[in-house]
């Protein structure tokens, strides 16, 4: 009997010494596991305050010693009466040359959009007296291959029924890539205006070897429209800031139609022309 309670006593002592020592191992697990979460949601604040210091820092106006935004004192680039360099540059050749004054209307912003309408007035130039002579026109419209873009319709007004309309019942093909007519037109041609041309090129592939002139960024600092402090630089004028700086009259709703458009840039090509040569 006496052997009996021994062996109960020893066994109940056992699980008591187990029990303590499991519980006192879940609870320091607790506590690890504990400490870890808090020590990561500390590393967590850390962190995100260390980021926003270093944003606001980035981002932080360059000041002077005074104390005083930098940008708010930066003075505008000087302005210009003409852009004769540009132009002699542009017309580096000793005798009457060729040059296309051109405007696309197109199905959207990138190079993969359609083009819906090519305008292109072609010149012979004297490189010495800057005269120009018209000497023909190339004016066709293009239904896209994809899908119309209301975005770029909104602003050309090109819908498929008014491009059914002013092409009659013309011959020449229905896609702007598919008609060889207009690089035919532009055969001999070296040199090409246009305002904004590195968006018209884009369309243009064969226009990639060509010298051109950009009648939008040549004036720059001749139109100042309006500087900008966050770049530091002028806004690049439209065409129909272009053409008010230059004196030449126009209707808004002309805008954006090819041949208008071409003819605008050909008139700001002239005053521009005449502008440098008053110096």
């Amino acid at each position: 009997m006496f052997g009996l309670l021994l062996i109960c006593g020893i066994v109940g002592f056992l699980f008591v010494v187990i029990k303590y020592l499991i519980d006192k191992s879940a609870y320091k697990r607790k506590i690890a596991r504990s400490d870890a979460e808090l020590w990561s949601r500390v590393a967590e604040i850390v962190c995100s305050r260390n980021e926003e210091n270093l944003s606001r820092e980035y981002y932080k106006p360059a000041t002077n010693e005074l104390g005083k935004n930098a940008s708010e004192e930066r003075e505008p680039p000087p302005v210009r009466k003409h852009a004769k360099p540009e132009l002699d540059k542009f017309l580096d050749v000793k005798r009457k040359t060729r040059i296309i004054i051109l405007d696309v209307e197109t199905n959207g912003l990138t190079s993969e959009c359609s083009v819906l309408s090519c305008a292109a007035i072609k010149y012979e130039i004297d490189p010495i007296t800057y005269e120009m002579t018209e000497l023909e026109r190339f004016h066709r419209y293009y239904y896209p291959v994809e899908p119309f873009n209301s975005e770029a319709i909104a602003v050309n007004r090109l819908t498929r029924d008014v491009i059914t309309d002013r092409r009659a019942d013309a011959a020449y093909a229905m896609h702007f890539g598919e008609d060889s007519d207009f690089e035919s037109f532009c055969g001999g041609v070296l040199r090409f205006v246009a305002h904004n041309i590195s968006f018209d090129s884009q369309f243009i592939p064969f226009l990639g070897r060509k010298k051109k002139l950009c009648t939008m960024m040549t004036n720059m600092d001749i139109v100042a429209v309006h500087f900008m402090k966050w770049k530091n630089e002028w806004k690049w004028p439209t065409l129909s800031e272009t053409a008010r700086h230059y004196g030449i009259s126009f209707i808004n709703s002309d805008l954006h139609g090819s041949m208008k458009d071409a003819e605008m840039a050909a008139e700001i090509f002239m005053r521009m022309l005449h502008a440098a040569r008053l110096g």
